[in-house]
């Protein structure tokens, strides 16, 4: 195998442990910081209200600008094995939502429209980065690219319906299984 070979696959790599790292970390330290405020309740809360109490706050923040820059170190790799101009394209889309993720934690609630820009942005981004690979991939993979664009389509509707943390939920957890199986195609091919 050639030293460039060998660059390629070792970047794969890391970027494919990212990816599954980065779903992993934000949900666990979401879990830690929910079982620290009993009073969390999931239609009257955001989840962002976990991060502007003092018992929650330095986990919960910290929690997810960990997971967005996981998430763009992800995009780094995902980019990698993108063989047309919209899945590139769709790529940079989802470093723009990992960076948003980041800036949620970064700018609390209590930033007011800075905040609420961040999280629209996170939600908006990654799901319309999730169609555009999904609408790509179709060509090449079938069963995956349907899976990326039905995907992106749920995590977008979910982040609309009025159910506060419990929408933020379902369309976090629907992005976060889609970065799992990704980041699983880049370990795979970093083998």
């Amino acid at each position: 195998m050639s030293e460039e070979a060998q660059k390629r696959h070792v970047i794969l790599r890391i970027a494919g442990f990212c990816g599954v790292a980065s779903p992993v970390v934000s949900w666990t330290f979401i879990a830690l910081s929910i079982i620290m405020m009993p009073e969390f309740d999931w239609i009257k809360n955001w989840l962002s209200d976990l991060g502007c109490v003092e018992t929650t706050a330095v986990i919960f923040n910290s929690g997810l600008i960990i997971s967005g820059v996981l998430g763009v170190a992800f995009a780094f790799g995902f980019y990698e094995i993108q063989k047309t101009k919209l899945g590139r394209l769709g790529v940079y889309v989802y470093t723009l939502g990992a960076i948003s993720l980041c800036a949620i934690g970064v700018f609390l609630k209590t930033f007011g429209m800075v905040h609420f820009v961040a999280s629209v942005a996170f939600f908006a981004l990654t799901s319309i980065s999730m169609v555009m690979v999904g609408v790509a991939e179709i060509a090449e993979n079938k069963v995956y690219g349907v899976f990326t664009l039905v995907s992106g389509l749920v995590a977008g509707v979910a982040a609309l319906t009025p159910w506060k943390a419990l929408s933020e939920t379902i369309s976090g957890i629907t992005i976060s299984v889609w970065t799992i199986i990704s980041a699983g195609k880049l370990l795979r091919r970093g083998n």
